[in-house]
């Protein structure tokens, strides 16, 4: 964590997972691990976090907040979306398509997705 975007203080994770994307919405951040056992972990002051299970156990790449919905995306997996609305309980969703996606973001109202094959 850092105040000042200059001098930074390490924190604990919930677990030693490879995490890949935090996001902030709703008081609440959230993050998504690429591989764990507990894909997802949140925390209201970004120090204190606690260890939630993905709607499926995939590869989450990037995670977004808008619309009052934390989003997640998938570089793998049958479903390659995920969402929530409070960072806790994860309903998987299928993706326009299958693909690598690698970053998800929100704005002006709409989340927008990208990624490769």
């Amino acid at each position: 964590t850092s105040t000042d975007g200059i001098t930074w203080t390490s924190r604990t994770a919930v677990g030693a997972n490879e995490w890949s994307s935090v996001t902030y919405g709703n008081g609440l951040f959230v993050a998504v691990a690429a591989y764990s056992i507990d894909y997802v972990m949140t925390s209201p002051d970004g120090v204190m976090w606690t260890a939630y299970t993905a709607a499926e156990a995939n590869n989450w790449r990037s995670i977004s907040y808008g619309n009052g919905l934390f989003v997640a995306v998938s570089s793998d997996g049958i479903h390659q979306v995920m969402t929530s609305p409070d960072g806790a309980t994860w309903s998987a969703q299928p993706a326009a398509e299958q693909n690598s996606w690698n970053s998800v973001t929100s704005g002006n109202g709409l989340f927008v997705v990208v990624g490769g094959h």
